[in-house]
């Protein structure tokens, strides 16, 4: 084997090598690129229940405002306090 073609093979080992090497890369790019696309999903996903619990916790807190805002003025009413005080000396006896 003279040595130009003895080069010539070297040379197409090496691009045999690249070209495997490339393959590769390629392989790894589109498996990161479908996780990506897996990750992106679950984002929306967690996205979409955090929005959920958000507008639940809305809708609880003016819930329990409301609630709060009758309870103190049930409160005000004459002779409410006092009956209340009374029921817990009762408890307390």
């Amino acid at each position: 084997m003279n040595d130009e073609v003895l080069c010539n093979a070297l040379r197409y080992e090496k691009w045999g090598e690249a070209a495997d090497r490339i393959e590769e890369l390629i392989e790894q790019l589109e498996a990161a690129r479908a996780d990506a696309k897996e990750a992106e999903a679950y984002a929306e996903e967690l996205e979409a229940k955090l929005t959920k619990t958000e507008e639940d916790a809305a809708r609880w807190l003016q819930a329990f405002s409301a609630q709060s805002r009758k309870l103190q003025a049930v409160l005000h009413i004459d002779g409410v306090k006092e009956a209340l005080a009374e029921l817990k000396g009762a408890r307390n006896e």
